[in-house]
């Protein structure tokens, strides 16, 4: 049984690159690094995968920004498998080519950034419409609509107090959702402090 040997080491279960053109890449033997961001001040996760290239992965695939990234990470030694971080099923989008250095004569080191897709969603649509409901309906019909955000997620929003009529002035659906949070009161304890963040 493996276990944990230092700080901060994880167990690479699956690290997949799928193309825009449905061509699968097992690149989990060629990760260096992998960094993902999340803050509650932050509306998605975002993040970065380092790898050395050593097959010409970039120009072969190709990579151009418009991959998706199936991940899986566990901690070794874990014997309760549902507290991995799996995002087979909620895949990373790669929204970016970030640095090229070259290794050696036939390697490079590449970073990939990754963020949700619903981010990238959120900046391809405007939500132009009137609502009359209270704010936590407002939100997750927001997420939930096939025209916005149209997310699968597990959602977890606090129930508010008040209908709100409002009337969105083509905002992205996060602007939206961010200007609804700073004039949300809880329904259980009256408290004014929501945040909206993915984690």
């Amino acid at each position: 049984m493996d276990k944990v040997q230092f700080a901060g080491e994880f167990k690479l279960d699956k690290c997949e690159l799928i193309s825009s053109t449905g061509t699968f890449a097992d690149i989990s033997a060629i990760v260096v690094e992998i960094n993902i961001f999340e803050s509650i001040f932050k509306t998605a996760l975002t993040g970065s995968v380092i790898i050395t290239d050593t097959n010409n992965l970039v120009d072969n695939m190709p990579i151009i920004g418009q991959e998706f990234l199936s991940l899986k990470i566990s901690t070794p030694g874990l014997v309760n498998k549902d507290l991995a971080y799996d995002f087979t099923e909620n895949v990373f989008c790669v929204y970016e080519l970030g640095g090229r250095t070259p290794a050696s004569s036939n390697s490079e080191v590449i970073e990939l950034k990754i963020c949700s897709p619903e981010l990238l969603k959120n900046h391809r649509v405007r939500v132009s419409k009137a609502y009359e409901e209270t704010v936590d309906k407002i939100v997750t019909s927001i997420l939930e609509n096939p025209k916005y955000i149209n997310t699968r997620k597990d959602l977890f929003i606090e129930e508010t107090q008040g209908i709100r009529k409002i009337v969105s002035p083509n905002l992205n659906p996060y602007n939206l959702i961010s200007n609804l949070a700073r004039e949300s009161i809880s329904a259980n304890d009256e408290s004014p402090h929501f945040l909206f963040f993915e984690n």
